[in-house]
């Protein structure tokens, strides 16, 4: 759903398409189509799902621009992986803050840190998949960071 929207919107402009989730690509061959991800489909034909904010394809769509890459099953896994790094080092700071000051204090956040890096769930899903849901669990270790 994700990529579909990101090359949409490369190839057709995101503004021009208010930034709303396409799933439609361009050719009049493709308008009426069906699919589990097309939630809504306008008088044109063009299908849009609408189930989740668009900022969350608004980043990586960012990203893609400013680095001028196509939009790849590899770079949502880097922007994915990227994120994952940073919110393990928010994690990080979140155990120093919440942790006793001891001598363990450090080895107690490095491994708060560990643990959120090595989850079998978390390496699964950051590294596979990239979603509006991922993308809020980033938001909320950010807003505990920032508390």
């Amino acid at each position: 759903m994700t990529l579909t929207t990101l090359r949409n919107w490369q190839t057709q402009g995101a503004i021009a398409n208010r930034f709303c989730l396409i799933q439609t690509y361009p050719l009049n061959t493709d308008r009426f189509v069906q699919t589990r991800d097309i939630q809504l489909i306008n008088d044109d034909g063009i299908g849009y799902y609408v189930s989740c904010p668009p900022f969350s394809v608004i980043l990586p769509y960012l990203v893609f621009n400013l680095l001028r890459l196509r939009p790849s099953v590899l770079g949502l896994r880097a922007i994915n992986l990227v994120c994952h790094l940073v919110a393990a080092v928010l994690i990080y700071l979140i155990a120093i803050s919440i942790l006793p000051t001891t001598k363990w204090r450090n080895s107690g956040a490095v491994m708060a840190a560990t643990l959120f890096i090595f989850l079998p769930a978390n390496m699964w899903f950051y590294s596979n998949t990239y979603s509006w849901d991922i993308l809020w669990q980033y938001t909320w270790i950010l807003g505990f960071a920032c508390w």
